[in-house]
Parts: C-alpha cells; structure tokens; sequence
C-alpha cells in the first residue's frame, strides 16, 4: 500500500486516520473533497491505492464511490469504515476488501493492512498459474 484515500466528512475521525497513518506507515492520505474529479485522480495514477470509504454517513455514497474505485481492483482496495458492524455482511457482498470498525486504532489499521496486502499477493500469485 503506497496511498491512502480517506472518504469521510468527520473531522475527528479523518483526523485520527491521518495521524495513524502517517505515525506508523509514513503515508500523508488524501482527503476525498466530495467532487469525483478527486477520485479519479486517485483512482487513475499508476501506484497501488487503497480507499478507506465511511459508510455509515448519507453525506457519503460509498456504494458508488466503491462500484468506481472496484474497476481497478487488485490495484485500487476498498476498505468501508462505520460505527458499527451493521453494514459489514453488505461490505462482503459487494465486494469490498476490509471493514474497520471506528473508532480506529493502531491494532484495527494494522490488521486491516495486513489482510489487504495478503489478499493483493494472493491475488498476484494467481495471475501467474
């Protein structure tokens, strides 16, 4: 993982995301503005990505930011965050990679990183069987 989307309009949490990321994996995030220029921008440069997308928050509609980023899967993962786990068999469903559970912390994000980058390798080695 090489960038960070954070797709979120709650300060504190994009706060604390920002700040986890940075300490422990020296990633400055990008921040989803809310016009979907910015997430094509994302979307289409040519390193790897991953998309923390909050999906608990009708200002944000992580379905469709999550149909968009899926195209370019393995090199773009989606991750849903939310308050709860309510919305996890849905993340699952519709393909998403991870769910993280907020509020976030370094033992969550560390776990969530590890099962991207297993999946992503996994996913590596089939395109050459």
């Amino acid at each position: 993982m090489k960038r960070v989307l954070l797709v979120d309009y709650e300060k504190n949490n994009l706060v604390r995301l920002s700040n986890l990321f940075r300490d422990k994996y020296k990633i400055d995030p990008s921040i989803f503005t809310g016009r979907l220029s910015s997430l094509y921008e994302f979307i289409l440069h040519d390193e790897d990505g991953v998309i923390f997308i909050r999906i608990d928050n009708a200002s944000v509609n992580g379905l469709e930011i999550s149909r968009k980023a899926g195209i370019w899967y393995p090199r773009i993962q989606v991750v849903w965050m939310s308050d709860s786990e309510s919305n996890a068999l849905d993340a699952f469903a519709q393909g998403i990679d991870s769910y993280l559970v907020l509020p976030a912390n370094w033992e969550k994000l560390q776990q969530i990183v590890q099962s991207l980058q297993y999946k992503k390798k996994r996913y590596d080695r089939r395109q050459y069987v």
